[in-house]
């Protein structure tokens, strides 16, 4: 496991110091502090050719599909044994795959879910099928489809140093504020995940 530095930063000049109405270090240090964590995000998911299978195709028209993600979840089952747990996968697609995702009937019903407040009523699936979904932008283009993910904890490490920190430095007529974090992302058992590929558009 290589470990990676990461920074973020803005220089915030003396008239919008003066002017501003919130302490403007104060403001920029959480986004600056996401950044980071978005960058950690996608260092993680480009981990997606280490896992154990791939389900469906990046082939143009080819969009999610019921049949693959029961599929996935299978092999996900068969190869990760113990360590598959339903309540404990989770599903990353990347948010064009949405309005497919939501078309199919099983997940967004509460019937078929047991909830009385199923994405029917909410438009949020959160849990389908033993798989916490979620959908971020941060999912890997592949030559030419999206590499969304199934996977299970035990399928990467994630070391980390420390939080992200924040540092702020006066210089002349400005103040820099820098965020910064060390972290390392290794594979662990590619048993625990499956690439579950999709068109890119």
């Amino acid at each position: 496991m290589n470990p990676t530095v990461v920074y973020a930063a803005v220089e915030i000049y003396e008239d919008a110091l003066n002017t501003a109405i919130a302490d403007l270090a104060k403001v920029y240090a959480p986004v600056l502090a996401e950044g980071l964590y978005q960058n950690i995000e996608e260092t993680i998911l480009g981990k997606h050719a280490t896992t154990i299978t791939t389900v469906g195709t990046s082939s143009a028209g080819y969009n999610f599909l019921e049949a693959d993600f029961l599929s996935g979840l299978a092999q996900l089952h068969a190869s990760g044994k113990d360590k598959v747990v339903p309540g404990k996968i989770y599903g990353v697609y990347h948010p064009l795959q949405y309005d497919n995702m939501m078309g199919v009937s099983n997940i967004v019903s509460a019937a078929v879910r047991g909830e009385t407040n199923g994405p029917a009523k909410t438009g949020v699936i959160g849990l389908s099928n033993g798989v916490n979904i979620f959908f971020t932008s941060n999912v890997q283009l592949g030559t030419t489809g999206f590499c969304n993910l199934l996977i299970v904890p035990k399928w990467a490490i994630l070391a980390r140093k420390n939080r992200p920190k924040i540092e702020m430095e006066r210089t002349n007529l400005a103040t820099r504020v820098v965020a910064s974090t060390q972290y390392g992302v290794a594979v662990q058992w590619s048993n625990c995940g499956v690439r579950h590929l999709t068109q890119s558009l």
